[in-house]
Order: structure tokens, then C-alpha cells, then sequence
């Protein structure tokens, strides 16, 4: 598992294809789909690890976890991430309307003082909040 410390985590049927450390959301049957419609959509979670449809995924719905970067995010400029469309990678929160939601804070630390796509990164996953 990618988590880290202590977070809540719940175990859910993956409705499709997810990749470890996607953002995820719950469908309408109860089970884990990406989070990959629209930029800014309601996360419910992050995969802990890859799973084919019908596996059984487990998902941090609040706290810290891994979960993989989707563009540059840099410190003093990005604290707040959203999702991004088509990968369920997270991304620099941005403000478009007030309909971006905001569902991760990024850890900065000495080590790793900024992140580019694709690179791990430690977040705090708070769910879902919308900004006007």
C-alpha cells in the first residue's frame, strides 16, 4: 500500500481499469471510478493500488497518501490540488467559475521542493471543497 501515516481508508469493487494513486470517485453503484471527467470533479479518494475491474481497490477517503502529479506543482505558488480531466492526476488547484473542487494540499519538504507530471507526490487528501 502507498499510504502514508494515519488515514481512513475504505475497501471498494473497482468499476474499471484504476492505476495506483488515481483519484476516485464512488459511482452510483458503489464502487470505485475514476475521477476523470471534468477538471476540478469531486475525488472521493486515492487508490492505494492498481486494480482491473471487479478487484477490490482500497481507497484513503481523508488523510495523507501518495498520489500521482498530473503538471509542475511548485511550492509558494500551489498548496491547493484538484483533478484533472482524462487521468485523475492531481493538478494545481484553479479557480474557473466555482465549479473546481479543491481535494488534496500538497507536502512540500526539504527533499522534494517541487514535483513535475507523472512524479509521486504526499498529500493531505481532505475531499471535496468548492471555492467561489
Amino acid at each position: 500500500m502507498s499510504r502514508l501515516g494515519n488515514s481512513d481508508i475504505i475497501t471498494l469493487e473497482a468499476a474499471e481499469t484504476i492505476v495506483a494513486l488515481q483519484a476516485v470517485k464512488i459511482d452510483a453503484n458503489g464502487k470505485a471510478a475514476l475521477a476523470d471527467d471534468t477538471t476540478g470533479e469531486l475525488a472521493d479518494g486515492i487508490a492505494q493500488r492498481s486494480a482491473s475491474t471487479g478487484d477490490v481497490v482500497e481507497v484513503v477517503i481523508f488523510g495523507r497518501t501518495k498520489a500521482i502529479a498530473g503538471d509542475a506543482i511548485v511550492p509558494g505558488t500551489d498548496s491547493l490540488l484538484m483533478v484533472e480531466t482524462g487521468t485523475a492526476r492531481l493538478i494545481p488547484w484553479a479557480n474557473g467559475g466555482g465549479t473546481e473542487y479543491s481535494v488534496a494540499r500538497v507536502i512540500y519538504n526539504q527533499n522534494a521542493t517541487s514535483y513535475a507530471d507523472g512524479d509521486e507526490i504526499e498529500v493531505i487528501f481532505t475531499g471535496a471543497s468548492q471555492f467561489a
